[in-house]
């Protein structure tokens, strides 16, 4: 349209994501200081945390070990991520919280070693498969891009794009402005083919789509797929038929990415999208803030448990954790399963 003005990349200043937050959240001092304190109550009287000195009998092991360990973190920045996705609301944010320990404990998979030296999370990023842009969108929101085609689907599974998405998801979380504002993404499908799509089962499918909308306590604020061949289109619907009604509306298809520009600012796009900054400079940049986080993405601790097990949940007591002698709660240290192994 004549005289329409460009989109605008914006980065949010302090004040202004304390006025999104308290807008659009609820979030004000008082009741952050008093939701922190409840949640952390809760958490330990629940038992999803605990310490070597809250379990009989196993208090030398673990001084013997030289380890400590925790089902759950409980420092602030974790525990916001869950307060602001359910607007502060108690109940709704502790349900969301078991959810997501629930969601780890069931698919550890997922979740093994979300470290961006890992080989192949490291080789999908490099080929541009999943990575966040460099600048914000119009909106301050940070931005995922992926270029579907990047993963070669006989090299790579199911499991590994769930895992590179978390490792994505997870060190973008650690960022305040994303807890509340959320993400936009900007899907590249073209030479989208069924051997990308093979590598999934409708089963993976269902179970992914439930789990990230369910249990993830992160914002899916826009979502918009560039270059979506006709053929794949079948496939988008199942997809799109397994999110809610309100997650499923904010899918937008468009024909080139001239189509995109109208929503995402276009300077802020690869070059080979039509931006200014080539697509290795920005993945260079976005492996270099994975490292500046790596060790909080590792601090999760790794949950396993053997032989159809359970990880006892808020109801239970002491016993039942003592007693669950097959229950494994490993470290992120890499020996640690090792010298545990005699409690099993």
């Amino acid at each position: 349209m004549p005289g329409e003005l460009a989109l605008r990349s914006k980065t949010l200043d302090a004040t202004s994501l304390r006025c999104i937050a308290e807008r659009e959240l609820g979030e004000k001092a008082n009741i952050k200081k008093k939701a922190l304190k409840e949640m952390k109550d809760w958490i330990k009287e629940s038992n999803m945390v605990r310490s070597p000195s809250q379990i009989l009998g196993w208090v030398i092991k673990m001084k013997l070990c030289g380890f400590s360990f925790q089902i759950c973190r409980s420092d602030n920045t974790f525990i916001l991520r869950f307060l602001r996705m359910k607007k502060f609301q108690l109940e709704d944010t502790q349900n969301m919280l078991e959810k997501y320990v629930k969601m780890r404990t069931q698919h550890p998979t997922w979740f093994h070693n979300l470290d961006v030296r890992d080989p192949k999370l490291n080789e999908l990023i490099q080929q541009g498969f999943l990575f966040a842009l460099p600048n914000r969108d119009s909106k301050g929101r940070r931005v995922v891009f992926s270029r579907a085609c990047a993963m070669d689907s006989t090299k790579f599974t199911a499991i590994d794009i769930m895992r590179i998405h978390f490792l994505t998801f997870e060190a973008l979380l650690e960022d305040e402005d994303v807890q509340i504002n959320g993400l936009t993404y900007v899907l590249d499908e073209r030479d989208v083919s069924w051997s990308h799509i093979s590598v999934w089962t409708p089963s993976q499918v269902s179970k992914a789509f439930s789990n990230c909308e369910r249990a993830l306590p992160l914002k899916h604020r826009e979502i918009h797929l560039a270059h979506l061949p006709w053929t794949m289109s079948l496939v988008f619907q199942f997809a799109k038929s397994l999110l809610s009604k309100k997650l499923s509306e904010r899918f937008q298809c468009h024909s080139d990415f001239d189509q995109v520009t109208k929503h995402v600012p276009k300077d802020i796009l690869p070059r080979e999208c039509g931006g200014t900054i080539p697509m290795d400079d920005m993945i260079e940049k976005w492996i270099r803030e994975l490292e500046s986080k790596r060790l909080n993405v590792l601090s999760y601790e790794k949950i396993k448990h053997n032989q159809g097990k359970t990880i006892p949940t808020s109801n239970n007591n002491n016993n039942n954790l003592q007693s669950n002698s097959n229950c494994l709660i490993e470290s992120s240290e890499d020996q640690f399963a090792t010298k545990m192994s005699f409690l099993r």
